[in-house]
């Protein structure tokens, strides 16, 4: 009996226990978005929030979306596979989902932004654009005056 005795004096550190049902999953990424956002508005970072990498709860994801809300603008883009755009109700938030040609999702992403780079025309297209421009141009205006 002198031997466990001991060991009860023997100090033990303990963590927290998460309870990863309880709710602080959003709240975390709410902190987080609020944190990013506030760095954007003071320094122009950008920053992503990769939901599919976060284990969070469904009922989680879906007060997620409640908080955040919708905003006006929302884009479907269809390019090996079908991507979505919402802005959400608060300014430089948005939600960017991204599907493959199945139909299931394989990014799930809150992107803290002016505007998402998946929206920004690409150069290349622009200067590709500007030549068919040209050639449109060209056939509909009469030769001469």
């Amino acid at each position: 009996m002198d031997g466990l005795s001991h060991l009860e004096s023997i100090p033990i550190d303990t963590e927290p226990f998460i309870d990863m049902n309880d709710g602080s999953g959003g709240r975390a990424i709410l902190c987080e978005i609020e944190t990013m956002l506030a760095q954007l508005l003071t320094h122009d970072d950008e920053g992503v929030i990769d939901l599919k990498t976060i284990p969070i709860t469904h009922d989680e994801y879906l007060h997620l979306q409640y908080v955040l809300g919708k905003g006006e603008l929302a884009a479907t883009i269809q390019l090996l596979g079908k991507s979505t755009v919402a802005e959400t109700a608060i300014a430089g938030v948005w939600w960017i989902t991204h599907y493959n040609e199945e139909g299931n999702v394989i990014a799930d992403l809150i992107e803290i932004t002016l505007i998402p780079d998946i929206l920004k025309s690409d150069r290349a297209d622009i200067r590709n654009s500007l030549e068919e421009l040209r050639k449109r141009i060209e056939i509909e205006q009469p030769m001469t005056l």
